[in-house]
């Protein structure tokens, strides 16, 4: 399914610091550059636990492509994970106490929430 709205996609990093990708409910997974880096395949984060084929193109952070999947997609799993990622990488730059930084990650993600 070619694609050119990425509106909905979000670039983020994974837990363990790895890029991912969330896109319509669905999580991708980097998989391998092409031989001249333009274009950045992903796969479907349930590629094992499905056995999902879905993927994802993006070049320089743009969607290119977007396959089906056999998966279910996880709306709500997204703003999580995502709101994970973002306090990994303040609490990464910060000298400030943890608890101050959750408080204020919390606050924005709140804001954010209510101004939908």
């Amino acid at each position: 399914m070619e694609d050119d709205d990425d509106e909905d996609t979000v670039f983020s990093k994974s837990q363990q610091g790895k890029a991912i990708v969330f896109y319509e409910g669905w999580t991708f997974h980097f998989h391998i550059r092409n031989k001249d880096g333009s274009i950045t395949p992903w796969r479907c984060a349930d590629r094992f636990t499905s056995m999902c084929k879905g993927t994802l193109q993006t070049k320089d952070e743009k969607l290119l492509k977007h396959t089906d999947h056999v998966c279910d997609p996880h709306p709500f799993k997204i703003p999580k994970l995502k709101f994970l990622s973002d306090l990994k990488d303040v609490a990464n730059s910060s000298t400030e106490v943890t608890s101050l930084i959750v408080g204020k990650e919390l606050e924005k993600t709140e804001k954010k929430l209510r101004g939908r």
